[in-house]
């Protein structure tokens, strides 16, 4: 059976490999477009849940000894009230840090603004607000007022021992539903640009299978942003080379649907019929007919 330009028959889903083998072709990104909704399932399922373990495994990797041993620094007593830090101990100042990223407390700093960051990523907690800094410049954040942070050994300890695998589960499950939230969100507003591809090959895919072919494109992309983000959280790759694979995996979509698209059967070209040409009824219509006999010619036996 035909649908969407192409046949399930020579669709390359249905040579018995597992769908998301065929995310990483342009003739398997094509085959989507006739294949049913339930194999583009398969294939996002997997990719979701590989890309949300392997972050939820580098976080907890990579980020987590840093925050423990931060938390393992905190005083006896220290809290953030009212929109301020308050720490009797302002000499205590605890810091942690690896090669992309510094976490440090400063208690005695209203405005904590470095004049040389310590490292590509800087958070350091003031007096009065958060500061987030990188190359690009600073971000202060202000302590929310009436609500208590709890920043001490006899509280923070005991909390993060609890939530830490919680947090780490939220992580997983946030990550996985969001690609699969994102990827269809994506899909269903960029349809568009397998369609306006298809048209100008003359294919013609339909709005569902553009719909299919754009969201298996996703695929790959997301695959090469999870080796950004594992890697820098592993400290694999420097944070500039993190950021230039990262926006590497933006074009991969298009470069994969402009390939797709020609794999894709051309749609079919209906004959177009000659105006000036006579048609077969036409034809039989204008031959002669056979005169009728004439009345007044004489009978055959010669009488009047």
């Amino acid at each position: 059976m035909t649908t969407n330009g192409a046949t399930d028959a020579d669709s390359p889903l249905e040579k018995g490999k597992a769908p998301v083998a065929h995310i990483f072709s342009p003739a398997g990104i094509a085959g989507f477009a006739s294949a049913p909704l339930g194999r583009l399932c398969w294939a996002q399922i997997p990719v979701a849940l590989l890309s949300a373990l392997l972050i939820a495994w580098a976080t907890h990797a990579g980020l987590y000894p840093l925050f423990a041993e931060l938390i393992h620094q905190l005083p006896e007593a220290g809290e953030i009230r009212n929109g301020q830090l308050v720490i009797l101990d302002a000499d205590l100042h605890p810091r942690a840090r690896n090669s992309w990223l510094y976490l440090a407390i400063e208690p005695d700093a209203d405005s904590p603004t470095p004049r040389a960051l310590k490292a590509d990523l800087q958070v350091v907690a003031g007096s009065r607000s958060l500061a987030v800094c990188s190359w690009t410049g600073c971000l202060h954040f202000d302590y929310p007022k009436g609500i208590r942070i709890p920043l001490n050994a006899g509280e923070s300890r005991p909390w993060w021992g609890a939530w830490r695998w919680v947090i780490l589960g939220l992580l997983l499950f946030g990550t996985f539903v969001g690609l699969i939230l994102s990827w269809w969100g994506l899909a269903s507003i960029c349809f568009v640009i397998p369609l306006i591809l298809a048209w100008l090959g003359r294919r013609r895919p339909g709005c569902i299978g553009a719909w299919k072919m754009h969201a298996a494109s996703l695929l790959p992309a997301a695959i090469l942003a999870d080796i950004a983000i594992v890697g820098l959280l592993m400290e694999w790759i420097d944070p500039a080379s993190a950021v230039a694979v990262f926006i590497l995996h933006f074009p991969v979509p298009l470069v994969l649907l402009s390939l797709a698209v020609a794999k894709l059967k051309p749609s079919p070209v209906k004959a177009v019929s000659n105006p000036f040409q006579s048609s077969a009824a036409d034809h039989k219509a204008s031959k002669p007919r056979k005169a009728s006999e004439n009345p007044f010619a004489a009978t055959p036996s010669g009488e009047p």
